[in-house]
């Protein structure tokens, strides 16, 4: 059974499917429809992508997600919701964790993977691929990027006849990405934000869920976000309602009264020049300073 994919009122979403750069980013609040963007837009690339000799259009792609149980949980089970089990013209594999479109002159793979185990990582980065998706890669380590990227583009083969090369690459290849937005003393973040390349890297940041332009509002519920807020923490909201970039709670706080709305300022603060600077230590089992003025 065909589906619509309709992003009529989510102008972020439209400008990251007509994307045609080699790295494509994805960042928003929860809810906002990046993976549905991002799956979807593996089916219009496959779809897309150059006859080679044979009149098939040939590629190959790997959906990859942290853990084994997410992939599962979420990034498969929504792929299967979008594209089906099984039909006349594609199948799912479970033993290869492959989903396989064979339609008319298409022929594509898809390769589900985790990276749960180092081994995982390392079949993975020895894959042949026409371009890969990261689903929340915010969780990805970032030194994986690199290695990544250096998969994609390799399938189909370039392949050399008599009267010199023959390209049958793939016509487009590259990297979607899609998460709720890092943190900001992450790699990502400095990647993404400050040091990303002139060319060659889009980066989409769709509207917070509370916005008159929120996006993807239409398939959620009434006050989906409203009630998302209620006993939330301000940071908490600010990351996943309003798809901003925040700061890191992973691990156990040592200051539980700690608040980022009250404890950190925006600006710099200035140093009161000719007034004496006090520095209170603890050397403690947790060293800490404080200074003042």
């Amino acid at each position: 059974m065909l589906k619509e994919y309709d992003i009529r009122d989510a102008p972020t979403l439209g400008r990251f499917m007509n994307s045609v750069s080699r790295e494509q980013y994805l960042i928003g609040c929860i809810g906002s429809g990046k993976s549905t963007a991002a799956l979807v837009k593996i089916g219009k690339l496959a779809s897309e992508q150059s006859v080679d000799g044979s009149g098939v259009r040939c590629s190959r792609w790997a959906v990859v997600r942290n853990t084994y149980r997410q992939l599962t949980d979420t990034t498969l089970a929504s792929w299967m919701q979008w594209y089906g089990e099984s039909g006349m013209s594609r199948r799912y594999i479970k033993s290869e964790n492959k989903y396989v479109f064979d339609y008319a002159d298409m022929q594509s793979e898809v390769l589900f993977r985790a990276l749960d185990k180092p081994d995982d990582v390392s079949n993975l980065l020895s894959l042949e691929l026409t371009g890969g998706w990261l689903n929340e890669f915010r969780y990805f380590p970032f030194r994986m990027l690199r290695d990544f990227k250096g998969r994609l583009g390799r399938y189909p083969k370039t392949e050399r006849g008599l009267g010199g090369a023959v390209r049958f690459g793939p016509s487009w290849s590259g990297l979607l990405a899609d998460t709720n937005p890092p943190d900001v003393d992450s790699d990502w973040y400095r990647y993404l934000e400050l040091e990303r390349p002139a060319s060659g890297v889009d980066v989409f940041r769709q509207p917070s869920g509370l916005s008159d332009v929120a996006e993807n509002k239409r398939f959620l519920r009434d006050n989906y976000y409203e009630d998302l807020c209620v006993g939330a923490s301000a940071e908490w909201v600010k990351v996943y309602v309003h798809g901003e970039y925040g700061f890191s709670r992973e691990g156990k706080g040592v200051y539980h009264e700690f608040d980022e709305g009250r404890h950190v300022v925006d600006a710099d603060l200035g140093v009161e020049r000719g007034s004496r600077l006090i520095v209170g230590m603890d050397w403690g089992l947790t060293p800490s300073a404080v200074f003042g003025q």
